[in-house]
């Protein structure tokens, strides 16, 4: 009795093509989360409106990843080829990376050295008795500007949504010693993070 061989549902080429589509959005995926978390870690006290989502999007995405990579490890796939090897490994990479950089406020930082003469213009004038409210000094989104004690000038800066209370920046005047429980780490020449509630005893 001849029998009719059944044909897969999808051809060989046509599953490759798939394969390859989701990768790209897996790795568009990874990307997005990855760039929001560095965003969010780029302001002060931290923007949590960006940092929770980007936390459960990497969360979602290493789970599928590892359930992905079990799938391959244990099934007959064949045996790994170095391309596949960095196609698997680069998302566990990028976000080591990732992380590495929140760790290290380096977004924070990078931002901070990009808006340095914005701010700097900005401490001048606010001295002088100017004034600034919900305006843009470089790359920071300030909701108002002002001498918050002798010699320290403060931004808030409206984007932050640290829960911790109204965040910014500060900068102290030279030949000023000024007692702020607010200031947080040191971002050099007399610039601090400065945050309502973070750093109270």
């Amino acid at each position: 009795m001849q029998t009719t061989p059944v044909r897969p549902f999808l051809s060989d080429r046509a599953t490759r093509r798939w394969r390859i589509v989701l990768w790209l959005a897996f790795y568009a995926l990874t990307a997005a989360a990855l760039t929001a978390g560095i965003l969010g870690a780029s302001l002060p006290g931290y923007d949590m409106g960006l940092i929770w989502p980007a936390v459960l999007t990497c969360g979602f995405i290493g789970t599928g990843w590892l359930f992905a990579l079990l799938v391959m490890v244990f099934g007959a796939h064949g045996v790994l080829t170095p391309i596949g090897a960095v196609r698997w490994l680069a998302v566990p990479i990028a976000g080591i990376l990732c992380a590495a950089l929140i760790l290290t406020n380096v977004p924070l930082r990078a931002r901070f050295e990009l808006s340095r003469a914005a701010l700097d213009q900005a401490v001048a004038r606010i001295e002088s008795g100017g004034s600034l409210e919900n305006s843009s000094v470089g790359l920071f989104s300030v909701r108002t500007a002002r001498l918050n004690l002798p010699g320290e000038t403060v931004f808030e800066t409206s984007d932050s949504d640290s829960g911790l209370g109204a965040c910014g920046l500060a900068h102290i005047a030279d030949g000023f010693q000024v007692q702020d429980s607010s200031l947080g780490p040191s971002l050099g020449d007399h610039w601090f993070v400065w945050c309502e509630f973070m750093f109270d005893d």
